[in-house]
């Protein structure tokens, strides 16, 4: 019976032992899946940024041989055997800086006529500002003019309604006295 409760104990131990290290084995292998998924989404997300940044220089690429697909680098006869290839590596060098040269002139020449029209559409702005303004300052006088006129003609009506006002009444008055008049002939 001892035997059997120390080979039981003995059983029990190895079984925590292997339980303890399965639990442990399980935590490394875990860490090793998370571990793994994020290295692949570092990955895709620094794939992404390559295909972004190769997008962004075959842009660049195209729109450097756009611009230079006219110009023609010449170099001379190689018909001398030697490999001193300096005198040939700097005919390119003053080649390029010549078109490079050329290329940034023609792009100031294109900026300067960009801000020259610039220029002339807001000279042309303020001249037309300038002559609504005036047109607004004649119309202005022209309004205060026709005011002037108006209240004139509105004190001349006054004063004509006033003369015939007056008129009126100086004349029932005359024709009254004349009716009294008339009327003091009659009686005798």
């Amino acid at each position: 019976m001892d035997d059997t409760k120390k080979k039981y104990e003995e059983e029990a131990k190895k079984k925590d032992e292997v339980e303890k290290e399965f639990m442990i084995s399980k935590k490394v292998a875990d860490n090793s899946i998370v571990q793994k998924v994020e290295l692949q989404l570092e990955l895709e997300d620094l794939m992404g940024r390559l295909d972004f940044l190769r997008a962004g220089y075959d842009e660049e690429i195209r729109e450097l041989e756009s611009q230079i697909q006219n110009d023609t680098v010449i170099l001379p006869d190689l018909s001398k055997r030697s490999l001193d290839l300096d005198d040939y590596i700097e005919d390119v060098k003053v080649q390029y800086a010549n078109m490079a040269a050329r290329a940034r002139e023609e792009t100031e020449q294109w900026h300067q006529r960009k801000i020259d029209i610039m220029v002339e559409k807001v000279e042309r702005g303020e001249q037309d500002v300038r002559d609504t303004k005036r047109e607004i300052s004649d119309l202005m006088r022209q309004i205060q003019r026709l005011n002037g006129d108006l209240d004139a003609l509105k004190r001349k009506e006054d004063a004509l309604k006033k003369d015939i006002d007056n008129s009126r009444t100086n004349g029932e008055e005359n024709m009254n006295k004349a009716r009294r008049t008339s009327s003091s002939w009659r009686r005798p």
